[in-house]
């Protein structure tokens, strides 16, 4: 039987993947916003739509920045403190939308907040997993 070594120039990090993981739902969360900005925003309960439309803009030139520097092991590394921080701030900023009345949000856009402010906490972890395993 014959085997076949991988080089470690081929392989994915988690470090990498995480960072790409990252990359595709901010670009996919973005664009989403951008593109259903009116319907979104009413079922949020968010008054003006043009903040959606601006956070989405942000989110996917954010989804570029992950996902260039995901491409290159050494890059990911150094990004990934950045990545995680960002998360750490999106998801205490979730939070107090989500617990508060900051913005008079309807029922199901808090959970839709609190979702996806789940899913982002999940992401930093192993984002921070591979920060602290180092690979």
């Amino acid at each position: 039987m014959a085997t076949q070594a991988i080089s470690s120039t081929s392989r994915t990090t988690l470090a990498q993947r995480s960072l790409q993981v990252d990359a595709v739902g901010c670009a996919l969360s973005g664009l989403g916003l951008i593109a259903g900005f009116d319907p979104v925003s009413k079922f949020l309960g968010i008054n003006s739509a043009l903040t959606l439309v601006g956070i989405g803009a942000f989110l996917v030139a954010y989804s570029f920045f992950l996902w260039r520097n995901s491409r290159q092991d050494t890059s990911s590394r150094r990004i990934l403190p950045i990545a995680i921080l960002v998360n750490v701030v999106t998801v205490l900023g979730s939070y107090l939308l989500v617990f508060t009345n900051i913005l008079p949000l309807t029922t199901e856009g808090r959970w839709a907040i609190a979702i996806q402010a789940e899913l982002v906490l999940i992401l930093g972890a192993v984002q921070l997993f591979a920060l602290v395993r180092g690979k």
